[in-house]
């Protein structure tokens, strides 16, 4: 977690201006994940680990939404992050 609280679509916004490529973000059932899972040959097991995760992130009074304080996040920009860790392996 980053010092800036920016949304997924903000985060798609900034993954095209930097990428130079068109990336919307779009949000999907936990059913329609599932299915997607299931596709990709990943198991039952797996899957609702993953879900679980998922929800977990998503709960705004859950374990995953600590406020951001200077104790509770890197000092790294997304747009750093982007730059420097993602830009080299999508290359």
């Amino acid at each position: 977690m980053g010092p800036e609280n920016i949304t997924l679509s903000d985060v798609a916004l900034r993954l095209s201006s930097l990428t130079d490529k068109p990336v919307r973000y779009r949000q999907e059932s936990f059913e329609e994940i599932k299915f997607r899972l299931n596709n990709w040959g990943i198991g039952e097991t797996i899957q609702n680990e993953l879900i679980d995760l998922f929800k977990a992130l998503g709960d705004p009074n859950g374990a995953y939404a600590t406020p951001r304080t200077p104790e509770a996040y890197t000092a790294t920009l997304f747009d750093q992050f982007v730059i420097n860790k993602l830009m080299p392996v999508l290359l």
